[in-house]
C-alpha cells in the first residue's frame, strides 16, 4: 500500500515537473536590447541626469558596437565627471589610434583627451598636444580656444596674446581689442608681481595701443608708478582714468582719496568727483563717492541730495539706500523715511557692490579681469 502512494506521489511530481517545464518552453523570453537600442537609452538616461543608468547603457552598447565611436566618447566622459580621469583617458586615447575615424570624430576624440587632460590639473600637457594639433590645423578656433584656456590657467601670457590674436582674426564675436588689451594688462602684472615695474608700465601703453579706453590700463599704470614711490604720477593716470572712462573711474576712487590724504590734497577729490558727474551726470558712483567726501566735511544735507539723485537714476539699489539710512540717521530724518528705506535692506552684505560673470553668471564682490569660476578673460561686467 505504502509503495503505491510512493509510485503515485513520484508520478504526481513528474507530471507538475513536465507541466513546469512545459510552460517555461513556451514562454517567449524578452530579447535583450540591441547596441544601438542600448546607445538611445543611454542619451534618454544623460537627459535626465541619470548618469549611473547611462553609463551601464553605454557599456552594453559598445560591448555589442565597437564602433560606435560617440558611445565611447560619452562613456569617458562619465567616467571623468566620477572623478575616473586615468581610465577617461585611457578610452579617448584609445579611441585615437583608430585610423577609420572621420575628421568630426577624430577631432572630438582629441578635444575629449584635452578635456581629461584638465580635468587632472594638467594643463601644460594639454597645451603641449593642443599646440601640435595646430601644427595640422592651424585655424581650428576650438583648438585655439582650448590653448588660450591652458594658457590662462598656466599665467602664460606671453603666448596668451598671440594666440588671442589669431582666435580676434576668425572669432571677433568673441575676441576684440578690448579683450587683446586685457592679455596685456595680465602680462604687465605679472611684470609687476616680479617687481619690474617700468616694464609693467610699458606693457600697459602697449594695452592702450589696443583699447584707448581700457580702464584697467590707466588704473595698473597709476599702481605701477605707486610702487616706485611716484604718488603724483600715479595720480595723474587715474585722473586720467576719470577723463577718459568715466563710467569706470570708480575702479580709482579709493586709490585717489588714500594718495591724494598723503600727499595732502584731499579737497581735490571733490573736485575730481563733480568734474567726472559734469562728462557723465548720471554717474551713480560718483554721486555716491562724493556724497562720502561731504559727509567728512561736514556737508550731510549735500550728501543726502547726492544719494537720494543717485537713487532717483539707479532705482532700489542696495547699495544707495543703506549709505542713505545712515545720512537719514545722522540727520536725524524721520523715521517713516528711515523705516521706509530700510525696508529695502534685504541682507547684510547689500553695501556692496555687485559683479557679474556674462559667461557662468558668477557673482563676485569685485571686478576681476579673469572670472574665478569659468576663467574667462573680460566676461565680469564693470
Amino acid at each position: 500500500m505504502e509503495a503505491n502512494q510512493l509510485i503515485i506521489s513520484i508520478l504526481i511530481l513528474a507530471v507538475l515537473i513536465a507541466l513546469i517545464l512545459y510552460f517555461f518552453s513556451r514562454t517567449k523570453k524578452k530579447p535583450l536590447e540591441s547596441p544601438q537600442e542600448n546607445y538611445i537609452l543611454g542619451l534618454k538616461a544623460l537627459l535626465q541626469g541619470q548618469d549611473d543608468d547611462a553609463y551601464r547603457f553605454f557599456k552594453n552598447a559598445v560591448s555589442g558596437d565597437t564602433e560606435n565611436v560617440d558611445a565611447y566618447l560619452r562613456l569617458g566622459e562619465l567616467l571623468r565627471k566620477r572623478g575616473a580621469m586615468d581610465r577617461a583617458y585611457q578610452i579617448h586615447w584609445e579611441l585615437s589610434l583608430r585610423r577609420n575615424l572621420t575628421d568630426s570624430e577624430r577631432m572630438d576624440v582629441n578635444l575629449a583627451m584635452v578635456d581629461d587632460l584638465f580635468a587632472s590639473g594638467r594643463y601644460n600637457e594639454a597645451g603641449k598636444m593642443l599646440r601640435e594639433l595646430l601644427k595640422k590645423d592651424s585655424r581650428n578656433v576650438r583648438f585655439l580656444k582650448k590653448l588660450l584656456e591652458a594658457y590662462i590657467h598656466t599665467e602664460d601670457w606671453v603666448n596668451s596674446l598671440p594666440t588671442a590674436e589669431k582666435l580676434a582674426k576668425l572669432d571677433r564675436g568673441n575676441y576684440n581689442e578690448g579683450t587683446l588689451a586685457l592679455f596685456r594688462i595680465l602680462e604687465g602684472l605679472a611684470k609687476s608681481k616680479d617687481g619690474n615695474h617700468h616694464k609693467a608700465r610699458l606693457t600697459y601703453r602697449n594695452a592702450l595701443h589696443y583699447d584707448p579706453e581700457c580702464a584697467y590700463a590707466y588704473l595698473y599704470m597709476g599702481d605701477a608708478y605707486l610702487a616706485d614711490n611716484r604718488p603724483e604720477d600715479a595720480v595723474d593716470w587715474w585722473r586720467k582714468l576719470c577723463e577718459k572712462v568715466p563710467s569706470k573711474a570708480y575702479l580709482a576712487f579709493e586709490r585717489l582719496e588714500s594718495v591724494l590724504f598723503e600727499l595732502g590734497k584731499f579737497t581735490i577729490v571733490a573736485e575730481i568727483y563733480l568734474d567726472i558727474l559734469e562728462r557723465d551726470p548720471n554717474n551713480t558712483r560718483a554721486m555716491r563717492a562724493l556724497a562720502k567726501i561731504q559727509v567728512k566735511m561736514g556737508k550731510i544735507n549735500e550728501a543726502i541730495k547726492n544719494l537720494q539723485q543717485a537713487l532717483s537714476i539707479d532705482k532700489s539699489n542696495p547699495a544707495i539706500i543703506s549709505e542713505l539710512i545712515d545720512l537719514y540717521k545722522q540727520a536725524d530724518q524721520s523715521e517713516d523715511i528711515v523705516k521706509l528705506a530700510e525696508k529695502y535692506c534685504v541682507s547684510p552684505d547689500s553695501r556692496s557692490d555687485k559683479f557679474e560673470c556674462s559667461v557662468c553668471h558668477e557673482i563676485i564682490n569685485q571686478p576681476e579681469i579673469i572670472c574665478p569660476s569659468c576663467h574667462n578673460v573680460g566676461t565680469v561686467e564693470i
